[in-house]
């Protein structure tokens, strides 16, 4: 599925012309889901700009269909001098990015219930493992109870 976004402007504040572009970034530590790079399209994604001249970049997120998880996800849309290879010279630039939220919804209610009981498995592992563990362990236990008898008894031997 694709989905426009609204258009990103980039300005060169700066007083030096140059190449740029514009990216996904991603913050650290963040608790929302990560949409990879190969989701996003922008169009241009290099041009050149002199100073104070902008430039327009229309952005599109294209989702697979099969493979995507359901959440909310989080990413910096950022605008960023590119550094010339060709001249040799070496720029020294500031980004500037806007964040991006989105939320995936479930396709069904299954899968709904799927996707929040294994989010809160992760969030809380390794409890949600040894919890599992624990549960497992009982149940076979139980089971085995039901269809096994075992009698452990220790008897004279008669001569």
């Amino acid at each position: 599925m694709k989905y426009t976004l609204p258009p990103l402007t980039v300005l060169n504040t700066g007083d030096v012309t140059g190449e740029y572009t514009i990216g996904v970034a991603y913050h650290q530590d963040q608790p929302e889901l990560l949409p990879p790079e190969e989701w996003f399209t922008f169009t241009p994604l290099v041009f050149h700009l002199d100073p104070g001249d902008g430039q327009t970049v229309q952005m599109e997120v294209t989702l697979p269909i099969n493979d995507i998880i359901p959440g909310d996800y989080f990413a910096y849309i950022e605008g960023m001098p590119t550094q010339n290879l060709d001249t040799g010279e070496s720029v020294i630039g500031i980004a500037a990015a806007t964040k991006l939220y989105f939320t995936v919804a479930p396709s069904n209610i299954f899968e709904g219930i799927y996707y929040r009981i294994l989010s809160i498995y992760n969030q809380y592992t390794p409890y949600s493992t040894a919890l599992l563990a624990i549960l497992a362990a009982t149940l076979v236990w139980i089971l085995f109870k039901k269809f096994f008898k075992i009698d452990l008894s220790i008897q004279k031997k008669e001569q």
